[in-house]
């Protein structure tokens, strides 16, 4: 490996540890309350499955209610995490249902009326909301935990 410093490199190499901005990460929240985000949401196939994934920036953390395990950090204003809806199952859809319905309440969005669904979606982004966050594992590989939001209200 070379150290020919002919290059022009954008960060200055002699600077301090402290010159390196953290940025914010894309991580499974700790379960606890938080101020959320919405930035925006996929339709795609996960394991070759229907699925919608909604993405979400903490903006404020309230209170953790779990400690964090061996490897885990505590989560940070800016970090991002994803809440994700499978559409091949009741569950899935009925999940994304509980989720969507403040938005519509919220937004005066009617419930019933065809496109109600990605009219919530779509108005996800820039939303504002409180919500408690609970990590749960898979039920397959115990090791793994999702996020799931468990109560939301909008701001």
């Amino acid at each position: 490996m070379s150290n020919d410093m002919s290059l022009e490199v954008p960060f200055d190499l002699d600077g301090s540890l402290d010159d390196i901005e953290t940025l914010p990460g894309f991580l499974i929240p700790l379960s606890g309350a938080y101020i959320l985000q919405g930035e925006k949401w996929e339709q795609k196939k996960v394991n070759d499955k229907p699925a919608v994934e909604v993405m979400l920036k903490i903006n404020s953390v309230l209170e953790l209610t779990e400690n964090p395990d061996m490897g885990d950090s505590p989560p940070k204003d800016g970090d991002m995490f994803s809440q994700l809806f499978f559409l091949d199952n009741k569950v899935g859809v009925s999940n994304l249902g509980k989720f969507l319905e403040p938005i519509a309440k919220k937004l005066g969005v009617n419930q019933s009326e065809r496109g109600a669904v990605k009219a919530c979606l779509t108005a996800l982004k820039g939303l504002t909301m409180s919500a408690i966050i609970v990590r749960e594992p898979d039920k397959e590989n115990k090791t793994k935990k999702y996020a799931r939001i468990k109560h939301m209200i909008l701001e």
